[in-house]
């Protein structure tokens, strides 16, 4: 056998680079069957090293054409610098092919990345791995734009890393709409904050205002004969009402409808209307429109002022008791009202003030109607359609 491990080792690494010249024809120079053994097995493992080589070089040469076709592409070496660029590159760079073979792809980087985002990109594409991310470039005139980017690193047979191919995708135009978001987003954190800190200024305001109003009415009612102080006494109840429902409006985060029961019970049990606590309102967990809990509101708080006054004169020192209860039937709002008074012929009732209010509330703002009795105490039944927008006027 004339082929030893020396001989052997340099056919190997001429192998490896390429470089072997040898051929089957050779094996006639070796006399051992051992040796003509050596040489085909030398010469084939070449062949088809070349073989699958060529393939492999063919295979990528196949989908560089169809990248260069289908997407922005740019291709640097080692060093990160270009070597070959496609023509939809160029067409969106705004440069020519000349301008940028032999540049640094730092050349068409903005100053929207900072070295940090710029060195993981670097880091992570010489480990071998793929980097995907979005990066802003600037085109030749000056002109920011936005890629979704792929980063490729290429390997040779020998498994070094020998090129990068950069695959864009323009998405100038989604980031566009992502900034535009951004700053509706802000603008409307903006309006917000602006809006809550006006209704808490309304809400200051209104409370001082309406406390006010009602201390210098409590002040002229003590100054005022007995029929004035009734008068104020029913005004600052109305007052009473109205601060009562802007208190719980603005403790909530919803501003279009309010709970029914809350605010009844917060405006109505309470020791302002000297009913010794007799008062009793039923009902369950509703929400209904503002303007209808306004109107309400107003109604109740003139149908006890009217109980209060004309029900327990024959008894003033008896048990009073008024009871209110409310509940949804299909489309109505049925809300009743009655006390224990010693009630009152129909003929004999006079259309004061608070009477009118109540029918005009009931039929024309709420676009409902109502039943009045009046044996056995006073009761009322109002039926108010929910499904109507209550009238402003």
């Amino acid at each position: 056998m004339n082929i030893n491990i020396e001989i052997l080792s340099d056919y190997l690494s001429q192998i490896l680079s390429d470089d072997f010249q040898l051929s089957i024809s050779e094996t006639d120079k070796y006399s051992a069957p051992e040796d003509k053994s050596i040489i085909y097995g030398l010469v084939c493992l070449h062949e088809d090293l070349q073989y699958y080589k060529t393939r492999s070089e063919l295979t990528i040469e196949n989908l560089k054409k169809a990248l260069f076709n289908s997407a922005s592409v740019t291709i640097t070496n080692q060093d990160n610098i270009i070597i070959d660029v496609n023509p939809l590159f160029l067409k969106k760079s705004g440069y020519n092919k000349d301008e940028v073979i032999g540049q640094s792809c730092d050349f068409f980087n903005s100053l929207e990345h900072d070295d940090t985002y710029h060195k993981n990109i670097t880091d992570t594409i010489n480990s071998g791995t793929v980097w995907r991310g979005e990066l802003c470039n600037e085109k030749k005139n000056g002109e920011i734009y936005w890629v979704y980017t792929n980063i490729f690193p290429i390997k040779d047979h020998q498994g070094n890393i020998h090129e990068f191919w950069s695959i864009r995708t323009d998405i100038t135009q989604k980031k566009k709409i992502e900034l535009e978001l951004v700053e509706k987003n802000k603008a409307l954190n903006e309006a917000l904050q602006m809006k809550d800190y006006l209704i808490k200024e309304m809400h200051h305001r209104i409370k001082n205002n309406l406390q006010f109003l009602s201390s210098m009415l409590s002040i002229k009612s003590r100054l005022s004969n007995e029929s004035e102080t009734e008068l104020i006494q029913e005004i600052i109840n109305r007052i009473n009402s109205i601060s009562s429902l802007h208190e719980i409006l603005y403790q909530k985060a919803e501003h279009k409808k309010i709970e029914l029961k809350e605010y009844l019970d917060k405006t109505f049990n309470t020791s302002h209307f000297n009913l010794n606590n007799t008062l009793k309102i039923n009902g369950e967990k509703l929400m209904i429109s503002i303007e209808m809990c306004s109107f309400i509101g107003i109604i109740i708080n003139e149908l006890i002022t009217n109980s209060d006054k004309y029900a327990w004169k024959a008894n003033p020192f008896g048990n009073k008791k008024i009871s209110i209860s409310y509940k949804e039937h299909e489309n109505l709002l049925q809300v009743n009202y009655c006390d224990n008074g010693s009630g009152f012929v129909a003929s004999d009732i006079k259309p004061g003030l608070g009477r009118t209010l109540i029918s005009k509330l009931i039929t024309r703002q709420l676009n409902g109607d109502y039943t009045e009795k009046h044996e056995n105490g006073y009761s009322i039944a109002i039926n108010i359609p929910k499904q109507k927008t209550p009238k402003l006027h």
